[in-house]
């Protein structure tokens, strides 16, 4: 199975985003972070 190259780097690209993210939101409540974590992903 063959996958395309630039769905994977747009992937890679937002998790990496996301990571970014979560390091800002680490002193957050679990409750808020889980939130927007869950807003993002869907």
């Amino acid at each position: 199975m063959l996958r395309r190259k630039t769905i994977r780097k747009r992937f890679v690209k937002k998790c990496k985003e996301i990571k970014q993210e979560l390091i800002k939101r680490m002193h957050d409540s679990i409750k808020d972070t889980g939130k927007w974590l869950r807003a993002v992903i869907d």
